[in-house]
C-alpha cells in the first residue's frame, strides 16, 4: 500500500516545505501530496490554500505575489505543535528548507519519491496552466511517478488532451459517476481516464467504503486511495478493505502502521 504524506505531513511538519518533504521521506513515505497554484509571475507553486495566511501568516494571494517574493516568507510561521508552541517560526532566516517551493524544486529533490499533484482552481482555458504543468512533468521525466488530480473535471480534461500518458485521478464528478455505476451494479465496459479513485474516507461523516467498492475498481482497473487519514485504527482498517493507498497529514503514524501490517509499498524505511 501506498504512502502519501499530505501536503508532506501537515501535522509533523510545516506544510509544504522542503523540510516536511524531507522528514517524510526520510520516515519512508512513499509519496508526496502536493496542491498547485500558479503565481503573479507565472511560477507553479506548491501550497494548500490559495492564499498564504494558513502557512506564512501572510494575507496576501499566491496569485498576487511574484514567486520572490512568495519564496522569502516564512512557511514555518504557522505550524504549531500540540502543545501551542511555534517550534519553526523564525527558522526561514536561516535554513532556506523553511519556504515554500515551486513545482520544479520537488522534481530536482525528491526524484525517488512519487509526486501527486492537485490542481487546486481550474485557471481557465487560456491561462496556458495545463501546458506548462506537462511540459514541466515531461522535462523532469517524471510521467512514471506522477498522478494529477483535481476536483475539478475541466483541468484534468486540459491535462490529459495535453499529453494521455499522465496519470491522472477521477475528478469528482467523475467520481460519482462511478459510485453510481457500482450501486447500480453496472458493468462499465468503457476504459476509464483516470488510474485511480482519490476519495475522502467519509461522505459528509457516513461511511461509504466497502470491501465490495474497492474490489469493483480494481475490476475495472483502477485503484483506490483514501484521504485525509490520520488515525492508526482507522488505516488498520482501510487496509483490511484493500485500498491501495492513504493520504495522511501524519506520514511517520502511516508508515509505521502499514510496516506493522507488512502492507508497505517500499518495504520500510528507506
Amino acid at each position: 500500500m501506498l504512502s502519501f504524506a499530505h501536503q508532506g505531513g501537515a501535522n509533523e511538519a510545516p506544510a509544504s516545505t522542503k523540510f516536511a518533504f524531507e522528514s517524510a521521506a526520510r520516515q519512508g513515505a512513499d509519496a508526496l501530496e502536493l496542491d498547485l497554484h500558479l503565481s503573479l509571475d507565472g511560477v507553479i507553486v506548491c501550497n494548500h490554500d490559495r492564499d498564504l495566511l494558513s502557512s506564512t501568516g501572510v494575507e496576501l494571494g499566491i496569485d498576487e505575489a511574484g514567486f520572490e517574493e512568495i519564496a522569502a516568507m516564512d512557511a514555518g510561521y504557522c505550524f504549531q505543535n500540540k502543545d501551542g508552541s511555534f517550534p519553526y517560526r523564525g527558522r526561514r532566516s536561516v535554513d532556506d528548507r523553511f519556504r515554500l517551493l515551486r513545482l520544479e524544486e520537488v522534481f530536482e529533490g525528491f526524484p525517488d519519491l512519487i509526486c501527486n499533484l492537485d490542481i487546486k482552481d481550474d485557471f481557465g482555458p487560456d491561462s496556458g496552466f495545463e501546458a506548462q504543468l506537462a511540459k514541466t512533468i515531461e522535462r523532469y521525466g517524471a510521467k512514471d511517478r506522477t498522478i494529477v488530480a483535481s476536483f475539478h473535471s475541466e483541468p484534468l480534461k486540459r491535462i490529459r488532451k495535453c499529453d494521455p500518458e499522465i496519470f491522472t485521478s477521477a475528478s469528482t464528478e467523475e467520481a460519482y459517476s462511478f459510485y453510481r455505476d457500482f450501486l447500480s451494479s453496472e458493468p462499465g465496459g468503457n476504459p476509464l481516464d483516470y488510474c485511480a479513485l482519490q476519495l475522502p474516507d467519509t461522505l459528509e461523516g457516513n461511511e461509504y467504503l466497502s470491501p465490495e467498492l474497492v474490489d469493483y475498481a480494481h475490476k475495472r482497473g483502477v485503484a483506490v486511495h483514501i484521504w485525509t487519514v490520520d488515525q492508526p485504527k482507522r488505516m488498520g482498517y482501510l487496509v483490511e478493505l484493500g485500498c491501495d493507498g492513504i493520504i495522511s497529514d501524519s506520514p511517520g503514524v502511516l508508515v509505521e502502521v502499514l510496516n506493522s501490517l507488512g502492507v508497505a509499498y517500499r518495504g520500510g524505511k528507506q
